[in-house]
This record gives structure tokens, C-alpha cells and sequence, in this order.
């Protein structure tokens, strides 16, 4: 299964959002997406350090094992990932300025460039 950049910042979107825990399933509707496909892009939040979630895992799913998720917050990286990319505009910036770099646009790639876009953009 392919990650999705644009499905991960809307998932993280949706948690803040959100007042109580969001499962994967209460998603799917308004993400217009299938369950598994949710809950494997939570499970990649999860093991980037974004999102404190439980995952249910299912080793006969094509979804590298994920099969349902309940998401329970951001974590602290969470929060400060999202601050970054909350904006449509600075999001498209930022995906822009890491393409520019020659990088391909992974969620690693777009936080280690923060620092650097940040920069260029109080110095511009």
C-alpha cells in the first residue's frame, strides 16, 4: 500500500480537531476513505511519534497488518508537525521548498526542512 502525504496531515487535522478519541471508522466517512486505509496511515503516525493510537492488526490485510485504529491525541511532535502544515498555504510552500531541495516529500523529509523554511521565510 502506498502512503498518502495529503491523507496523514488530514488525519492529523481531524484528531485536533476532535474532542474525544476518533477511531478509524468515524473517519472513513468524512476522509472519504476505506477503514484499512486509515488505519494504516495511523499506524505510520504512530510509529513516526505523532499520534498516541491503538491499532488493531490483522497479518491478512493488504494494509501492512492495520486493520482498524482508534487514535487517541497528538503527541508533542504531533502538535508541532501539524502547527507547520495546518495552513493549505504553507503546506504547499513547504512540499515545494523540500521538491526544490531535490527531496522527494515524506513526512521525514518535510521536518527536517522546517528549520531551513522557516529561515528563508523571515529572511524573505
Amino acid at each position: 500500500m502506498k502512503r498518502d502525504i495529503e491523507l496523514s496531515r488530514k488525519i492529523l487535522i481531524a484528531v485536533e480537531e476532535s474532542d474525544a478519541p476518533l477511531s478509524t471508522r468515524a473517519l472513513a466517512t468524512p476522509l472519504e476513505e476505506p477503514e484499512v486505509i486509515l488505519a494504516y496511515h495511523v499506524l505510520l503516525l504512530k510509529e513516526a511519534g505523532f499520534v498516541v493510537a491503538a491499532v488493531a492488526m490483522n497479518t491478512r490485510t493488504r494494509s501492512g497488518g492495520a486493520e482498524s485504529a482508534l487514535v487517541h491525541r497528538l503527541t508533542h511532535d504531533g502538535h508541532e508537525f501539524l502547527d507547520t502544515v495546518r495552513s493549505d498555504t504553507t503546506w504547499k510552500k513547504l512540499k515545494g521548498y523540500v521538491s526544490s531541495k531535490g527531496l522527494e516529500v515524506t513526512v521525514g523529509s518535510l521536518v527536517k526542512a522546517v528549520p531551513g523554511f522557516i529561515a528563508a521565510a523571515l529572511e524573505g
